[in-house]
């Protein structure tokens, strides 16, 4: 669990304290976290990485609250499974199970593409087109989080 949190919102909490001055500095800046659905949904197996991954969503609406006087948006994108359905290897059949289950019910039916999928909204929040666009939590998941 602490490779979790050392790695995640700690890392993402450190990033963004070290790029805040300068884009303070030019009165504009884009901070774009990633974080997983499963934060907002649950998974059985998966509470260290869901917990880790939630704390960095707070931390990104908690940067757009206190910077956004200095022209900088923070937003968090949830981005869907690219190309990643095979199981982490010794997982448990729970895990297995949350895993696959990331499948079902998805509108769109397949795996999300890092390049044409997630990268098109991830480009947008960086522009100056999103420029009133902070603190949101952006799912890219093929409609994935409206699962029943």
């Amino acid at each position: 669990m602490n490779l979790l949190f050392d790695t995640g919102p700690k890392g993402a909490l450190w990033l963004m304290q070290a790029a805040q001055p300068h884009m303070a500095a030019n009165n504009w800046g884009r901070i774009v976290t990633m974080g997983t659905s499963m934060g907002l949904t649950g998974a059985a197996g998966y509470g260290p990485y869901a917990a880790s991954n939630e704390a960095i969503r707070s931390l990104t609406r908690t940067a757009a609250r206190e910077w956004g006087g200095d022209g900088i948006t923070a937003n968090c994108v949830l981005p869907a499974s690219a190309g990643h359905r095979a199981p982490v290897a010794g997982s448990d059949p729970a895990r297995e199970a949350a895993f696959a289950s990331m499948y079902d019910d998805n509108p769109v039916g397949r795996d999300g593409d890092a390049v044409d999928d997630i990268g098109p909204a991830v480009a947008f929040l960086l522009s100056d087109g999103s420029r009133y666009v902070t603190g949101q939590t952006i799912s890219v998941d093929g409609g994935g989080i409206m699962r029943p």
